[in-house]
């Protein structure tokens, strides 16, 4: 039974009457308790916890029949169990983060009352039983409580803790569209990025030949570099992207190209034979 909770004992097939009730607690011997009465059932017989561990109690009835010597009724014995205290959560590092990092939370065991650990995200079980669980992975993003359980059988639950709650933001992505081959003179099409995560994002453009393309503080999910016209062959490659999330990027989506074609000239001659026709 677990601390706090209560039952009765019986003596079943009782020839006489109970004269008394006699109690030992842990290893000690038993001893006359005139608190307990004469009572069959023994109701509610208190069982506090001793110095806060696990306490067994062990109760026996005095009985007697007429004049005939008293004798001991069998053993019941209760075995008391304590409820471990709310725990509370220390996670390793920080608990807003990157996709890619992690953090470890790691319950607490005041009095090593606790055998096990139930672990909760958003209020539903993860099948973590250990003192610790690993967070590493947008989709664990959430809020986690736990609550320690007691030595067994009777694996007596704490209340739950406060909840700690983990954020793991995804990376910010790129993709781009646009430029192609072109004769010279002709602008391309429009180059266009087109970004996932969280804005204002900053971000460098490097163009070869060329100086690169700065940008901080960019709102928008798509950057445009309109109708590039470059006087000879050109890419442009986003080379960095950070979101107001602070993370990096990893997947920028390539380069897109410019090429320009040579215009045919017509400055030839045109060779041929004249004649008569019949």
């Amino acid at each position: 039974m677990r601390w706090g909770a209560v039952t009765n004992i019986e003596v079943t097939g009782l020839r006489g009457s109970i004269q008394g009730w006699e109690k030992a607690i842990n290893a000690g011997g038993f001893v006359a308790d005139g608190t307990l009465g004469v009572a069959n059932p023994l109701v509610n017989p208190p069982v506090p916890l001793v110095s806060g561990v696990q306490t067994t109690y062990r109760y026996r009835a005095v009985v007697q029949n007429g004049t005939c010597a008293p004798v001991y009724s069998p053993v019941a014995t209760v075995v008391v169990n304590p409820i471990p205290p709310q725990p509370t959560i220390s996670p390793s590092g920080a608990t807003t983060f990157c996709d890619g990092g992690s953090v470890t939370l790691t319950s607490s065991n005041v009095g090593g009352l606790a055998a096990s650990f139930r672990w909760y995200r958003n209020g539903v079980f993860t099948g973590t039983t250990t003192s610790s669980i690993v967070v590493n992975t947008t989709a664990l993003s959430g809020s986690y409580t736990v609550e320690a359980l007691g030595v067994a059988p009777t694996a007596c639950p704490s209340p739950l803790s406060d909840p700690v709650v983990v954020t793991i933001n995804p990376l910010p992505t790129a993709t781009v569209s646009g430029g192609g081959s072109v004769c010279s003179g002709t602008p391309a099409p429009d180059i266009v990025w087109t970004f996932t995560g969280t804005p204002p994002f900053d971000f460098t453009i490097t163009v070869t030949p060329g100086v690169p393309i700065n940008v901080t503080g960019h709102n928008a999910m798509t950057y445009t570099i309109v109708a590039p016209n470059p006087p000879v062959n050109t890419t442009y490659t986003l080379t960095s992207l950070v979101d107001n999330n602070s993370c990096p990027g990893t997947s920028l989506g390539g380069a897109a190209a410019v090429n320009i074609q040579s215009t045919p000239s017509n400055g030839g001659k045109l060779y041929g034979s004249t004649g008569s026709v019949r």
